[in-house]
């Protein structure tokens, strides 16, 4: 019930804002342009909400259908591409790319247990189009849950103007998720850190930490807190809180610590975390550092001027200690001068 209340929820709402000149996507099975309804093929397949919840057997083939209306006087031409489920780096899942980051954990991709994976459809004007895939499940029982969806592109350059007098434009891109289950089993899940380390975040310096869903389990409302030290300190360097996450199932992703647009010093530092479903915790701590020539690299992508602060001190000490020989030396010219004058 929990998960088919956050699905219906984010199917039915528009969330997963993907961009901001000149394209905007959603997830949502109804917009302005077109429309698209999940479409029960069979008794194992619940279609209802925006989403849909498929039980599965090894190997048993499935159709999928979905219903795609178009609300315009104009023929559209939209691009359908069955993608997994995956965490974006915001903490908050989704399935608009075709390739999603790896994890070790994930024994199956969604995208590949359908066919096709892509197809181009035409819906005429004021009509109505049914896609249909063809589902393979695994051949072998698998516990928890697979994730994904069918997920929507406009190739017509469908848009909706945002302001008559300005030239941004929206596109709106719609998806329905789809969940894989084979058995009443409820998976657990989990929150750790798999390791951190100086990054970039929205063109400033930041510390990212790269946090993991292990389970077949979705993580929904979600907070998380982490802060960053000197290795043996526990000074906080700098913190972030993230709350209403909703972590994919076997996924990973780099959560950004701003570091408040201060330079990024080489050094060795702890990532500390903890986090809660309201019904779990987790606690976590990973040392990592921060070589000198990571650090000159970050500073440079976020702005920063070079820093040649150590070359001036070095170059001062330098000039100290030959000013320093020089005195001696004329010290001891002139010693020798008056020695030898007395003879």
């Amino acid at each position: 019930m929990k998960l088919q209340r956050i699905l219906t929820f984010l199917g039915i709402s528009f969330s997963l804002l993907l961009g901001f000149f000149g394209q905007q996507s959603v997830q949502a099975a109804d917009g302005p342009e077109y429309y698209l309804r999940a479409m029960s093929t069979n008794s194992a397949q619940t279609a209802s909400n925006g989403y849909y919840k498929i039980r599965t057997i090894p190997g048993g083939k499935q159709e999928v259908q979905v219903q795609i209306g178009n609300k315009k006087n104009s023929a559209i031409k939209l691009q359908l591409d069955v993608n997994t489920a995956y965490t974006q780096n915001s903490g908050i899942y989704g399935w608009n790319r075709k390739k999603v980051p790896a994890d070790t954990t994930r024994q199956y991709n969604l995208a590949d247990l359908v066919q096709p994976r892509s197809q181009t459809v035409t819906i005429p004007a004021k009509g109505t189009v049914v896609a249909k895939f063809t589902l393979t499940p695994p051949s072998k029982a698998y516990s928890g849950i697979i994730m994904g969806g069918i997920y929507t592109t406009p190739m017509d350059g469908t848009r909706v103007s945002v302001n008559a007098n300005t030239a941004l434009s929206i596109k709106y891109s719609y998806a329905v998720p789809i969940v894989l289950k084979m058995d009443n089993v409820l998976a657990v899940p989990s929150l750790t850190a798999l390791s951190a380390r100086g990054g970039i975040h929205s063109g400033a310096t930041a510390v990212l930490a790269k946090i993991q869903n292990p389970k077949p389990a979705l993580l929904d409302n979600a907070t998380m807190n982490l802060s960053v030290t000197r290795r043996g300190s526990s000074t906080v360097l700098h913190a972030t809180k993230g709350s209403g996450l909703i972590i994919a199932p076997n996924s990973n992703f780099d959560y950004p610590i701003d570091w408040g647009g201060d330079r990024l010093e080489a050094g060795d530092y702890t990532l500390h975390g903890t986090a809660s479903n309201g019904s779990q915790s987790w606690k976590f701590t990973r040392n990592f550092t921060i070589s000198a020539s990571e650090a000159d690299q970050l500073n440079r992508e976020a702005g920063f001027k070079p820093n040649y602060l150590w070359l001036w001190i070095t170059l001062g000490v330098l000039a100290l200690i030959l000013l320093i020989l020089l005195v001696f030396w004329l010290g001891r010219r002139s010693s020798k001068k008056k020695t030898d004058s007395n003879e």
